[in-house]
C-alpha cells in the first residue's frame, strides 16, 4: 500500500477512511496520565523487563532485555527544544514542515494552540509536529536501530491535533486553522518480504490508523506491534480534512519508555498487516 503525497481533498478523505478500516487498529484511548512516568531529568533508557542500563547519547538509549543479555538498541524520542524546522535527533519531516512544539505554542511561538491541551505524559513538554496543506499531506519519520533480530516489539505513541491561530491574536477571537483529519503510523523493515516478491518486493510493514474526528485537543494513546529484522523505520502520515484551504497540524509524542521487547516473534506474525 503506497500513499501519494499529493492527492485531491476528496481522494485523501476516501483513502484515509479505507486505510483506517484496513489497518490493524485497536481501541484508541484518550490519555490517562501515568503517575510513575520518569521526569525528563532521568536518563532516557528504555525499559524492556529485567534491569535497565546503558547511557544516553544524542537522544539514543541503551537497555537490558534481561539480567543476562545486554543489547544496545536505540530509538529517538520526541523530546527536544521547540521551534519551526527544529527536530529531535534522528527525526525529520517531509517538506521540512513543521518541527517541535509544546502544549501552548506551535513551534517557538510561531502560533498559539487555540485550545491549550495537557502534556502527552507527565513531565513531557515538547513533541514533534507535522503540517498538512491543501496540496499535500505532511509526514514525520525516524528509525529504530539495533533491535534484536527476530523479536517482536510493542511501540507506544501519542498523537493529537489542535487548531492554531497567530500568536499575536487573543485566543478569545476563536480564529484558527482546521484540525487534521487523522494520522497513519507505518512501521517498516529495510529487508524485503519474500511473500510479496511479485509486488515489487515490498518490505515487511505494519500500520495503525487514528481518526481525530471529534477528538481534537487531546492526546490519544496507541500501541503497535511489529517484528524486527534490520533497522526499522517509523513514518507518521498526516491527513488534511476534506475541502479545507488552511493548513492543519498533527502532533506525535514518543517517550523514553516507548518500546517493549515481547520476545521471539511467532511465525504467524510475519504476515504483513
Amino acid at each position: 500500500m503506497k500513499l501519494q503525497s499529493k492527492l485531491s481533498a476528496s481522494v485523501v478523505a476516501a483513502s484515509f477512511s479505507a486505510l483506517l478500516f484496513m489497518s490493524s487498529c485497536s481501541k484508541e484511548d484518550a490519555l490517562t496520565p501515568q503517575p510513575e512516568s520518569a521526569s525528563l531529568k532521568d536518563d532516557a533508557n528504555m525499559r524492556s523487563g529485567g534491569e535497565t542500563g546503558g547511557t544516553t547519547i544524542g537522544g539514543t538509549a541503551g537497555g537490558t532485555i534481561n539480567p543476562n543479555t545486554f543489547i544496545q538498541y536505540t530509538y529517538p524520542t520526541t523530546l527536544y527544544q521547540s521551534g519551526k524546522g527544529v527536530f529531535p535527533y534522528g527525526w525529520g519531516s517531509s517538506y521540512m514542515e513543521y518541527g517541535s512544539s509544546n502544549t501552548e505554542y506551535l513551534g517557538n511561538k510561531e502560533g498559539r494552540w487555540l485550545t491549550q491541551f495537557a502534556q502527552p505524559e507527565p513531565g513531557v513538554e515538547t513533541f514533534v509536529t507535522g503540517k498538512n496543506t491543501k496540496d499535500h499531506n505532511g509526514s514525520v519519520f525516524t528509525t529504530l536501530k539495533n533491535l534484536k533480530r527476530g523479536n517482536r516489539y510493542r511501540l507506544t505513541f501519542y498523537v493529537s491535533t489542535s487548531s492554531v491561530q497567530p500568536s499575536d491574536l487573543p485566543s478569545s477571537l476563536g480564529i484558527g486553522t482546521p484540525n487534521a483529519a487523522g494520522v497513519m503510523l507505518w512501521v517498516s523493515t529495510k529487508e524485503t518480504n519474500p511473500e510479496l516478491a511479485g509486488y515489487g518486493k515490498a518490505p515487511y510493514t505494519w500500520n495503525k490508523g487514528v481518526s481525530f474526528l471529534g477528538r481534537a485537543n487531546q492526546w490519544i494513546k496507541e500501541t503497535i506491534e511489529f517484528n524486527a529484522l534490520s533497522d526499522t523505520s517509523i513514518k507518521i502520515d498526516g491527513y488534511h480534512p476534506n475541502g479545507e484551504v488552511k493548513d492543519s497540524y498533527f502532533n506525535v509524542s514518543i517517550g523514553k519508555y516507548a518500546i517493549e521487547d515481547l520476545g521471539p516473534a511467532g511465525s504467524s506474525s510475519w504476515k504483513n498487516n
